[in-house]
């Protein structure tokens, strides 16, 4: 009786090492069979990425060769720019700025520049005619472009508001009522007499378009410290240490000055029904 006990533990040790055995054996193949399919996966996916990344560089230089025809400057071109620059008796800006500046406002900015020149043109004429009035080339009519798009309800992150982006200190200064019921900065007739206003008291106070127009931009503090601070007496002494923001003022305003003379060349459209708003 007693062996036969003996036997019988033997036999179930020898079960229970069997079992054992087997579940390492199938815990091992499990490892290796979740662990090949990750390495497969991992590199399809960085033949998928590459093949993107190849796509995308691919596209992005047949854009630039599109965007180099597009902003193609004839010798014509050149000359146009030349002439409205005697007209304010500025000096050219450099031509790559005002390059840049074409591509920039036909390509990434091109939905807002046709809504600018489509707004320009219901407030052109009222715009020409008090700049005329009070002795300002008409050209500088763009200027609201650059400032707003000719957009009566813009406001800027600083407080600027109107097509002509008049902070309240400066608005008030030339004549506009700004309080809790009226803010004739929104008024284009009103806040238009107010900048030729400002801008013939910038030229008179530094006999020349460019720094008038800088000063537009930033204060005419602003222009004057740098002219004192340098020992300056133009523009171009001083760009490189006017905000960056004035400083490509003038050839942001050339750009505009260019592609309104001829916007179909660049695709825009801008046609509506001119209509005289005074």
């Amino acid at each position: 009786m007693r062996y036969k006990f003996i036997l019988l533990f033997v036999l179930i040790g020898f079960l229970i090492q069997s079992c054992s055995v087997q579940v390492k054996e199938k815990k091992s193949s499990t490892f290796k069979d979740t662990y090949k399919p990750k390495t497969v996966v991992k590199n399809e996916n960085k033949e998928k990425i590459e093949s993107k990344t190849l796509e995308s560089n691919n596209t992005k230089e047949n854009n630039n060769i599109k965007n180099e025809v597009l902003i193609a400057i004839t010798e014509e071109d050149r000359n146009f720019i030349k002439k409205e620059a005697s007209i304010l008796n500025i000096k050219v800006p450099d031509d790559n700025d005002i390059d840049y500046f074409i591509d920039y406002f036909t390509t990434t900015k091109k939905y807002f520049t046709e809504n600018a020149l489509k707004r320009a043109n219901y407030f052109m004429p009222m715009v020409r005619k008090i700049f005329r009035q009070e002795g300002l080339p008409e050209e500088l009519a763009y200027l609201a472009v650059v400032e707003s798009g000719f957009n009566p309800f813009a406001t800027s992150s600083a407080n600027a508001a109107g097509i002509w982006q008049f902070i309240p200190s400066t608005g008030r200064r030339f004549g506009l009522r700004i309080d809790d019921y009226i803010d004739e900065r929104r008024d284009p007739y009103k806040s238009t007499i107010a900048a030729a206003k400002y801008l013939k008291t910038l030229y008179n106070m530094f006999g020349s378009w460019e720094l008038a127009i800088a000063a537009y931009n930033c204060g005419e503090k602003c222009v004057a410290k740098r002219l004192e601070y340098s020992s300056a007496t133009s523009f171009s002494e001083i760009k490189d240490i006017l905000p960056s923001q004035t400083k490509e003022y003038v050839p942001r305003f050339f750009a505009i000055l260019f592609i309104a003379n001829n916007p179909e060349k660049y695709g825009l459209d801008v046609k509506t029904n001119v209509y005289d708003v005074i």
